[in-house]
């Protein structure tokens, strides 16, 4: 499962067991601490389908582990009010701007280093979510159930450089930690 092209991996996306895509496409706002992750086909013309947010997360908390216990794996647990959303749309027109969306209550990260690649799987829980249609009178229909997801990818060896954004006197470095696992 590696990099298809910048932002896009192989891997799975799936919401309460059901797969969304294995083909990934993710954006890091490092400034903000948040990966945005969907479906990478969704730029076709008239796809739909949900959209993630996770914050925080970044590039720099995947790779954490690697500098001092590279056969460990870096593990976080993050849970809060507003730790992210999940939104799924648009509903009906595209151009109406409609979408059923969750508040992201808590979600978990485990990055592993070997010596081939990085494996990196998410999971989460959100809380109940508001729908994107209105009924009779201005009113919301009634709140959408909590969802759970599980997103899995494997970054390979030699596309790390480029995702982590590591200069080439880094990288070796990175390199021999690898060659030693």
């Amino acid at each position: 499962m590696g990099a298809e092209q910048p932002g896009h991996l192989q891997g799975r996306f799936e919401i309460d067991g059901s797969l969304i895509t294995e083909k990934l496409s993710l954006h890091f706002y490092d400034d903000e601490q948040t990966i945005e992750l969907n479906d990478a086909n969704r730029t076709i013309p008239g796809r739909r389908g949900p959209t993630l947010f996770l914050h925080p997360l970044s590039r720099t908390m995947l790779r954490s582990g690697l500098w001092n216990q590279p056969k460990f794996s870096a593990e976080y647990a993050i849970s809060g009010t507003r730790v992210g959303s999940l939104s799924n749309g648009p509903l009906g027109h595209p151009g109406d701007g409609e979408y059923d969306t969750w508040t992201m209550t808590q979600f978990r990260v485990r990055a592993t280093f070997s010596r081939e690649y990085l494996a990196v799987g998410i999971d989460g829980t959100t809380a109940e979510g508001k729908s994107g249609f209105y009924r009779d009178g201005g009113r919301y229909l009634e709140p959408l159930p909590p969802r759970q997801f599980q997103v899995a990818f494997e970054l390979p060896r030699k596309e790390m450089k480029q995702f982590f954004g590591i200069d080439d006197l880094h990288f070796n470095k990175v390199e021999e930690i690898l060659d030693r696992l």
